[in-house]
Formats: structure tokens, sequence, C-alpha cells
């Protein structure tokens, strides 16, 4: 896979985990006590909001890929968001890193890298 190609697939990835880092984000701000109440906070919430607005720009981001680069070989790179997520989470919400997601995170890494080599 050409670089050119390898970082417009990475930069999806890491557009999709900014979407993920902001959707906690607004999760964190939710505390109503009913649905409705809720919903509307979910509603009105800048970070949902701005998530929602990532996730639609990177929807189109990846259509563009698509049309560049095999799906069989950018697909594989949104398996990093499983990478990123954890490290973001961990260091922006205090969320713990166990010896597992370690472990996990550098199969999936050198998964992406036999499949990125093909």
């Amino acid at each position: 896979m050409k670089a050119s190609a390898a970082l417009m697939c990475l930069s999806v990835t890491l557009a999709l985990a900014a979407g993920q880092v902001l959707f906690k984000q607004g999760a964190l701000q939710i505390s109503g006590a009913g649905f409705w109440e809720r919903l509307i906070q979910a509603l009105t919430n800048v970070y949902l909001l701005a998530g929602l607005a990532l996730y639609a720009l990177t929807t189109m981001a990846w259509v563009w890929v698509l049309t560049q680069v095999p799906l069989s070989r950018a697909y594989p790179f949104t398996a990093l968001a499983f990478v990123i997520v954890p490290v973001a989470a961990h260091y922006l919400f205090g969320e713990a890193w166990h010896l597992q997601l370690l472990i996990g995170s550098l199969l999936i890494v050198a998964g992406i890298i036999v499949i990125g080599s093909a």
C-alpha cells in the first residue's frame, strides 16, 4: 500500500477515534433522572453534536478513501481505533489500562502491518 493511501486510512481512523472521545465527553455530562430529560440533554449537548458532525464528515471522507483504496486494504486500518480510543480514554478520562488491553492492541497493530504489507 502506498504511503499516501495509508495516511488517508489513518486520518479517517483518527477522526473516528476523536468522535468516540467526543461521545464519551458528552455522555459524562448527561445526568438527568428520566428518559426525556436525558434525551433533551443529549440533543443539546455540544460534545455529542460535535461527535455526530465529525462522524458525518468522516463518513464522507471514508467514501472518498474507498474510491482510492480497495476496501480489503483500507478497512483493517479502522481496527486501529481499538488501540487509539483506549489510550485516549486512559489519558483523558483516567480509564484503566490493563495488560490484556496492551497485548490485544499489539496484536491488532501486528495484524494491520501484516495486511498492509501484502
